[in-house]
């Protein structure tokens, strides 16, 4: 494939952390390409470019590209690239400027005119779903009555059937519970009696804060 023209901008590195290329110098890219993984890539249009942007970028550069591999509509990556000419971020917003107010002038005023062009038509698909979107409405409504009603149902069924054990499981705890408070109990009251000293320690040394 011929040499392409091509744009990519740049912070104050690439992406991959080396410098940026000063005007006249090639990189050269050896392993496979994929755009968005692996090669060097660059866009036909600036503005196209501006899309993958870092936030923070510095300068536009002009690029010739070679050996050009997957492209799509907006960017494409190739094995070499040579940078032609850079631009400071200053410098493309000042040139850029008037271009935008144009831009975003015809912008607003083709998007007025799509809008009064599509408003009969809208206005019409309103009309032509209302019906269908109200039937759908009351049907959503009904089954989620029914729902509402059958979950209310289960539960109650639920709680019926798991009421005998939920008791079995009661008892069962309760007993279980006052053996482990008997068979605990003098356990708990040595630890307290040996504890009991180094709490008053304690809290004598933390009044002595406040002498």
């Amino acid at each position: 494939m011929d040499n392409m023209i091509g744009y990519h901008f740049v912070g104050k590195t690439l992406r991959d952390g080396r410098p940026v290329p000063r005007n006249g110098v090639t990189l050269k890219h050896d392993g496979p390409l994929q755009i968005c993984e692996s090669g060097l890539h660059f866009s036909t249009r600036i503005v196209d470019a501006l899309n993958y942007a870092p936030q923070d970028w510095t300068h536009c550069c002009k690029v010739e590209c070679s050996g050009v591999g997957e492209r799509h509509n907006d960017k494409a990556v190739c094995r070499r690239r040579r940078t032609i000419k850079r631009v400071t971020r200053a410098r493309f917003e000042r040139a850029a400027a008037p271009a935008q107010a144009d831009y975003d002038r015809t912008e607003a005023a083709a998007r007025a005119d799509y809008q009064r062009a599509t408003a009969p038509a809208w206005a019409d698909y309103q009309r032509a779903t209302a019906p269908a979107w109200a039937d759908y409405e009351r049907a959503r409504a009904a089954a989620w009555a029914d729902f509402k009603r059958a979950r209310a149902a289960a539960w109650a069924d639920y709680e019926r059937a798991a009421a005998p054990a939920q008791a079995d499981y009661d008892r069962t705890e309760a007993a279980a519970r006052a053996d482990y408070q008997r068979a605990t109990a003098p356990a708990r009251a040595d630890y307290q009696r040996v504890m009991a000293p180094a709490w008053a320690d304690y809290e004598r040394a933390l009044q002595r804060l406040f002498d």
